[in-house]
């Protein structure tokens, strides 16, 4: 099949192979052009040789003359002069030196014969190479020849290619115009359900924040009618004490009436006294009925005749008091002072309903929700306080934030919950592993410690990122938030560098070298110390006001109580201890005041979880609010559960921990919620486990 081939390829083709004709011919023009000058000369010394052998041989005869002359002049020597022979003799000296440089000549014309001999021969093998390597390019020309039929037929190919290629182009443009206008329609929507989720959101604070402001109204009016109750129940059984005497004295002393009837006379009469002075004195009308009958019910008490306690229009007091039973030790009154008060008796809300505050903690025998999130490993989990959040991360370069009061409620109120459930909202924009993460004192703010040399800050109810903090040389390997200032952050990294970072502009405003390397760190509760965990067991004291003005240049103090790596540093509810756990192990609680270690826990097959390089893991080890528990993780997949109430009265952790089996890999992290209602924790494989702590409802 012909091809129709463009000129431009033919003329470029043709360039192309005039260019290496050329470039194959230049090189021989010069050698043939000297092989053609040896000829020449050859020629021109072969003639010259000729006329050499023509001039030899006249010399010869000339010599042979010459001879024969000789001869006849030495037969006639006696009739020639001497001057005839002297001349004779010169020409045959004359002669001889001719013959002599005929000689010369002629050895001297053999020599530039062979040297031209010599010169023909190389200039032959020249030739012949020159004709191998031209029988090379008539190939190689053929083969370009051969190419240039297959790339035409390529070319006709690949046009018809581009122009399939320019339909599907045309018809994905298309595609793409009706994706791009679902999308805007999609972001559209997507802001619309944004805003009506924040609106939602805002809507849900302001009644959250009405219904705190009722509570506090209603407690303060509680607090206040307990208050103006016991004043009217003083003023009642003064006034009792005082009328009752003098009534019964002048009843019994005047009439001769039974005991039960001046009884009966003598409280009708208190109980208008009693009205009618605290109606007087001023006192609270409500609690006016409860504290007259109380008291007409306390003296009948006294005298061993049961008195009716009519209840009174909204006298809630009045009815306690009444029901209650009496003695001659406690009144109605007592007892009304000792009724348990709560904010559903004020409201009038139904007793049914069970809050997380009101539930004893007891450590459950499974997680309510396993799920495996990050895919290749969970580096930290980080709780938010104030709030209900636990943020998980891991290598997937991915932040997770666990609801965990929400899902921990619904599991106490008896609503399947399930293990399908995925986190309430996943952080995004790492390029790398995420090594740590923190939420900044306020909770409104999660930051995620890379492995890519970077910081990032997510803002909590948007989702989105504020700020991308750069600085550090080598992976970020911890990050800690100011717990009194939400602006201030730290990072640790392999560099061997503690940065200090303003998160409300997004830079570094102090770094600090480090002689050790860095595994961990934590801002202590005070807000001006700073504590770093080393790899060589080294626990260092910084002091952040020091740091802040640039006048200190290394750690205020340092000490080693550990032979292995820090893993871990977690605050306690102490503002002068620190959790401290290492790879020997060991779970110390260290005294900053002191530089010791104040407690060393340790349990039978507990060696601590680890994610990270050689002699370099890091973990999450945390303690309750309450101070209760201390949670860690091991390599086995056991969670280690420290309960400080299981001391049988000695406190301190005394006794062994408790042993929760769901993970078939190393636990690497534990966290506790802000109300110590769920414990999240996290293993080496990338699952998180949430355990929920309600048990049951305390009285």
């Amino acid at each position: 099949m012909d091809v129709h081939c463009p000129s431009w390829i033919s003329e470029v083709i043709f360039v192309d192979l005039c260019r290496l004709e050329s470039t194959q011919k230049t090189p021989f023009k010069s050698m043939f052009e000297d092989h053609g000058r040896c000829l020449q000369q050859l020629r021109e010394q072969q003639v010259r040789l000729t006329q050499l052998d023509k001039e030899g041989a006249e010399l010869r005869e000339e010599n042979a003359n010459l001879h024969a002359r000789v001869a006849e002049m030495d037969k006639d020597r006696g009739n020639v002069t001497e001057a005839e022979v002297k001349a004779a003799q010169t020409d045959i000296h004359r002669l001889e030196k001719e013959v002599s440089q005929l000689y010369k000549d002629k050895s001297r014309l053999l020599e530039e014969l062979v040297a031209a001999g010599g010169d023909l021969s190389n200039a032959k093998k020249q030739v012949q190479a020159l004709e191998a390597l031209l029988s090379q390019s008539q190939a190689r020309v053929t083969e370009l020849q051969g190419q240039l039929a297959s790339t035409s037929s390529a070319l006709a190919h690949e046009r018809a290619s581009r122009e399939a290629a320019t339909e599907e182009i045309a018809s994905a443009l298309s595609g793409r115009e009706v994706a791009l206008s679902e999308t805007e329609r999609l972001k559209r929507e997507n802001g619309m359900l944004v805003r009506r989720l924040v609106e939602l959101k805002e809507g849900e604070i302001g009644r959250m924040n009405e219904i705190n402001k009722l509570h506090e109204e209603a407690l303060e009016q509680a607090i206040n009618m307990r208050r103006e109750a016991a004043s009217d129940r003083e003023a009642v059984e003064l006034i009792r004490a005082r009328l009752m005497g003098m009534t019964f004295d002048q009843q019994a002393s005047s009439s001769g009436t039974a005991p039960c009837k001046a009884v009966e006379a003598a409280a009708g009469s208190v109980q208008a006294a009693a009205a009618a002075m605290v109606s007087a004195c001023g006192l609270g009308s409500v609690l006016s009925g409860a504290s007259s009958t109380a008291a007409a019910a306390s003296t009948a008490s006294n005298y061993g005749t049961a008195v009716a306690a009519p209840l009174q229009p909204g006298g809630t007091a009045a009815a306690v008091a009444a029901a209650a039973p009496t003695n001659n030790n406690s009144t109605a009154a007592g007892d009304f002072s000792k009724a348990r008060l709560s904010l559903k008796d004020v409201m009038g809300l139904p007793q049914g309903a069970t809050s997380v505050l009101s539930c004893e903690r007891v450590l459950p025998r499974q997680p309510y929700k396993s799920l495996l999130s990050h895919k290749g490993g969970c580096s930290s989990l980080a709780a938010q306080i104030p709030g209900c959040l636990i943020a998980s991360c891991g290598l997937n370069s991915v932040v997770h934030l666990w609801d965990c009061p929400n899902q921990g409620l619904g599991l106490m109120s008896g609503i399947a919950t399930g293990s399908s459930g995925g986190p309430q909202q996943s952080l995004q924009g790492m390029i790398g592993a995420i090594s740590d993460v923190a939420f900044t004192c306020d909770g409104m703010q999660v930051i995620g410690a890379g492995a890519d040399k970077s910081l990032k800050v997510w803002d909590v109810t948007s989702g989105q990122d504020r700020h991308t903090l750069t600085g550090h040389s080598a992976g970020v390997t911890g990050v800690a938030s100011d717990p009194l200032d939400n602006r201030v952050a730290l990072s640790c990294s392999e560099d061997r560098c503690i940065k200090m970072w303003d998160l409300s502009r997004g830079y570094s405003v102090r770094s600090l070298p480090c002689t050790k390397m860095p595994s961990c760190l934590i801002m202590v509760k005070d807000g001006n110390t700073i504590a770093t965990g080393h790899v060589d067991g080294t626990v260092s004291l910084w002091d952040s006001r020091q740091a802040a003005r640039g006048s200190g240049s290394g750690p205020a103090v340092e000490s080693r109580d550990h032979a292995q790596a820090i893993c871990a540093l977690s605050c306690t509810t102490s503002d002068t201890q620190l959790l401290v756990a290492s790879k020997d192990n060991t779970i110390t609680v260290w005294d900053m005041r002191n530089m010791n270690v104040v407690r060393t826990l340790r349990a039978t097959g507990f060696s601590v979880g680890t994610i990270g390089s050689m002699g370099r893991g890091r973990c999450k080890i945390d303690m309750s609010v309450d101070g209760r528990f201390i949670v860690a993780g091991c390599s086995d997949g056991g969670v280690y559960v420290w309960d400080d109430d299981r001391g049988a009265g000695k406190g301190g952790f005394s006794s062994p921990p408790l042993v929760l089996r769901h993970h078939k890999e190393a636990v690497v992290a534990a966290a506790w919620s802000n109300d110590v209602s769920v414990l999240a924790t996290a293993d080496k494989g990338g699952t998180v486990a949430l355990w929920s702590m309600m048990g049951k409802v305390v009285a």
